[in-house]
């Protein structure tokens, strides 16, 4: 116990955070600042290259970009930073790009941490120019989660029109889908201890947090009941949906359960059915573990970004409730599928997905294996996947979807988890027509699109890396 107080004093001691985000940003919009988390002074010019601490120096061209970027117009006619950034004054940006151009001799700009997830961090950041006067701030919105739609489709999928030798069937399948549903039941039961330890300490400590905080208890208490969730949505999910299948079908099915070999034995892409692909209708998105649950700050930026390019297909994200690295390495090895049967439960009961839609699969981080288990339980639904885009995360298992994409950081060290790629492919069952892809200045390991929080500049490498294969045939 005296270990833990001695952990947490010196973790606050260096900047911890100890209430909730809105909290925290709350203090900072009152003007309660404290110690910066970051200062970056742009000059004409600049290397970026000179660094001192937590205070750096880059071209000033660069923050004109930046600022031209969030100024420009976004989905519904409205900036970019509509939702995303809260600017004050809202012509914040605007001026400062007439204070660039009138060749101001530098802009300095000072952050405060006020809430993270992962790697990223949301800040507010207060605007100078050469004479110490403030220009302005601005902060990440805070996006409430959007309302969940009500079911559009019945309680079951796939029963109410079986045909008569289906019923007698039926009674093979059952104790198939009860021993299935049972493992998967067992598996996130198994790994809740875990999951709590995990998202309720790991992750805020490396996000800064103090282990003591009541944000780190409530993680802890969401995770250890979202896997309990997640284990009854599994154990449900073969009684709830039924597509027509053979004897051998249902010995795929289970040897498909079996731990780390089991998705040789599964269903592979391409599908073995050689229709033609139905039009793909619907994009979505998935974010990275650290999701916590309600709010969609992280997310709106990205979803902004593909929306945008990409009017003329709906584009949602799937929430990823207490998502921990163990709902990853459960799923790797093969020891239970939760949270890949939740996100296919939300397409198909909430989202109202079934037979003649096709989707593709955006999955960032922890989501990329959320979506590649997916495309197997969406193929029982009916429903098709073009594609799933996985990025930066490794991936394990075969895929229904007809092509699969894993997006990766030229630089390994700009995003070390990428690296665990390799160690998958060789070490696990691999999906066998995945395309690895190598980007080029693909801004480390954070939310694609999310405005960086020292310098406000827009992580958009992966972004454009996905609209290439968004729009490929």
């Amino acid at each position: 116990m005296a270990a833990i107080f001695t952990l947490s004093w010196c973790l606050s001691a260096s900047g911890c955070l100890w209430l909730s985000g809105p909290r925290e940003l709350e203090k900072l919009i009152q003007n309660r600042r404290e110690t910066p988390f970051a200062i970056v002074t742009f000059k004409p010019g600049a290397e970026g290259n000179n660094n001192t601490g937590n205070e750096s120096v880059r071209p000033l061209e660069e923050l004109r970009a930046t600022l031209t970027h969030w100024s420009s117009p976004g989905t519904g006619d409205r900036p970019r930073w509509h939702g995303v950034l809260s600017p004050h004054p809202e012509d914040l940006y605007s001026k400062l790009i007439e204070t660039i151009d009138a060749g101001a001799p530098e802009i300095k700009l000072v952050s405060y941490a006020y809430d993270s997830m992962g790697l990223d961090v949301l800040t507010l950041v207060d605007y100078y120019d050469e004479n110490g006067t403030r220009i302005g701030w601005d902060f990440m919105s805070y996006e409430a989660t959007e309302a969940k739609p009500p079911a559009q489709h019945a309680a079951t999928i796939g029963y109410g029109n079986m045909a008569a030798w289906e019923y007698g069937q039926l009674v093979l399948d059952l104790p198939i889908y009860l021993a299935i549903g049972t493992k998967e039941l067992a598996g996130e039961i198994a790994k809740s201890p875990l999951s709590a330890i995990d998202v309720g300490w790991f992750d805020p400590m490396i996000e800064g947090r103090s282990p003591l905080s009541l944000v780190c208890f409530e993680r802890a208490g969401h995770a250890f009941v979202e896997d309990w969730r997640d284990g009854a949505t599994a154990f449900l999910w073969r009684f709830r949906t039924r597509t027509r299948h053979t004897p051998l079908d249902l010995l795929r099915n289970l040897g498909g359960a079996v731990p780390v070999v089991g998705p040789v034995f599964d269903h592979k892409s391409p599908p073995e059915s050689n229709t033609t692909p139905t039009p793909k209708n619907a994009i979505i998105l998935g974010q990275g573990i650290h999701a916590g649950g309600r709010d969609r700050q992280f997310l709106h930026a990205w979803e902004n970004e593909i929306r945008q390019r990409n009017p003329e297909r709906r584009t949602l994200t799937l929430p990823f409730r207490h998502g921990g690295a163990f709902d990853i390495v459960w799923s790797l090895l093969n020891l239970s599928q939760g949270t890949a049967h939740d996100a296919a439960t939300q397409l198909v009961f909430d989202r109202g997905f079934g037979p003649g839609d096709s989707l593709q699969l955006v999955g960032f981080s922890g989501s990329a294996q959320r979506f590649v288990a997916a495309t197997r339980l969406l193929r029982q639904a009916g429903v098709s996947v073009e594609s799933t885009i996985g990025i930066a995360a490794p991936v394990g298992g075969y895929s229904c979807a007809r092509r699969n994409f894993l997006l990766l950081g030229a630089d390994p060290l700009g995003d070390p988890i990428a690296l665990s790629v390799h160690a998958t492919r060789f070490l696990l069952p691999f999906p066998n027509n995945l395309d690895i892809i190598w980007v080029d200045e693909a801004g480390g390991h954070h939310t694609p699109g999310l405005p960086h929080a020292e310098t406000r500049q827009p992580h958009l490498g992966y972004v454009a890396a996905v609209q290439v294969l968004l729009e490929g045939p």
